[in-house]
């Protein structure tokens, strides 16, 4: 997902149909095959059609998981059979999906949302975590830079000519792709049922990833490892939003949350709002975190150390939670508005108080700070 994006609409370029924003409305996306003439053709400009549909409702569909990469280059598709621009990164993969045959119906951020209507995003991204849930499977989309002399050869052959430094170079490729970078992956990738990768025309189950990886001789700051070791802190549970706290005591979860944003505030995204967006799915109390694009960075930060996810009873939870705050003013860019801390909900019943406040948050901070 990609929330800071600036759209420009041309004359005789697809407008979507305005969703109602009082339901839980989506897009979804099928790509039409190439015409009978022209089987194998590669050249054949992309059809798909989109449609709208009601979440109350059944659903049957795929979700994608991608990068959506640099604005330049692009490529046209038609939506509709009216041109529609996407980046190349998504039109490699729609090329990719209607050579491989999927005729499945997909939701894909770039298509499904009208990035151009503030208020439609909003209210696409607060739906994130149930769209994702709600899929049949989603698809990581590791793009095609993947050499064709090590693609199905190499993922697939029971060829016993393959030898490991071949193999080590295509699984590199996996794991060194920039899609490990992305912020957004995490609650895309958690929330999900199921998850597999297409690399090229390359299927990989997430049981192939974990055991490659524990394989492969990497640096230990490859990002892809990074996300594996989430997979594995999550207890394999990726279903619902980390439902392996269930097993962990309610006052070990600030410093669990400080883990898992530290393990997170490496990855990118193009909007620093999204550090607080992208991941309060998968936060207890971070649900009411409604996204609000025309706030400020600040704003956002703000909400988020006044919220109950920061609330704070003991001595114990103020350093805790100065650590979690500080993870995210760091990871969002406000090394310079530590004031903003200072503003921690702390409450002033059965708990310090704003006069223990007062005394201690310098010290608290020089605590947290120090364990950053």
């Amino acid at each position: 997902m990609c929330a800071a994006v600036t759209v420009m609409k041309q004359p005789g370029m697809f407008k979507h149909q305005a969703l109602d924003l009082n339901k839980r409305q989506i897009r979804l996306i099928k790509i039409i095959p190439v015409s009978s003439n022209q089987q194998g053709a590669s050249s054949e400009a992309i059809h798909c059609s989109i449609q709208t549909f009601d979440m109350d409702t059944e659903l049957t569909y795929t979700a994608l998981s991608y990068v959506w990469g640099p604005p330049e280059p692009c490529d046209g598709i038609l939506l509709n059979g009216v041109e529609f621009i996407v980046r190349s990164n998504l039109y490699g993969f729609l090329l990719q999906a209607r050579s491989l045959g999927l005729k499945e119906y997909f939701w894909i951020d770039q298509l499904s949302i009208d990035q151009a209507d503030l208020g439609e995003r909003n209210h696409q991204v607060a739906m994130m975590a149930n769209i994702y849930r709600g899929a049949t499977r989603t698809i990581c989309w590791l793009g095609s830079d993947l050499p064709a002399d090590l693609g199905a050869r190499i993922f697939t052959s029971k060829d016993k000519s393959i030898t490991a430094p071949e193999k080590a170079r295509a699984w590199k490729f996996v794991f060194e792709s920039t899609y490990w970078t992305r912020l957004w992956v995490v609650q895309e990738i958690c929330l999900s049922r199921k998850v597999e990768f297409l690399i090229r025309e390359v299927m990989l189950s997430w049981r192939n990833i974990r055991i490659w990886s524990t394989s492969l001789d990497v640096e230990p700051t490859d990002f892809g490892l990074r996300i594996l070791s989430l997979y594995g802190m999550q207890s394999h549970q990726w279903n619902k939003p980390l439902e392996g706290l269930a097993a962990i005591p309610s006052e070990l979860w600030p410093s669990f949350y400080c883990s898992f944003l530290r393990l997170c505030s490496v990855l990118k995204c193009a909007d620093p709002k999204d550090y607080v967006y992208g991941l309060g799915s998968l936060l207890e109390g971070g649900k009411d975190f409604r996204p609000d694009y025309s706030l400020t960075v600040e704003d956002v930060f703000e909400g988020l150390v006044q919220s109950d996810l920061c609330k704070v009873n003991d001595w114990d939870e103020l350093i805790d939670y100065m650590q979690l705050c500080w993870t995210f003013l760091k990871a969002m860019g406000l090394r310079d508005r530590e004031d903003i801390i200072l503003k921690l909900n702390v409450r002033s019943e059965g708990g310090p108080g704003s006069q223990f406040w007062s005394r201690h948050r310098d010290t608290a901070a020089l605590l947290a700070d120090s364990r950053l």
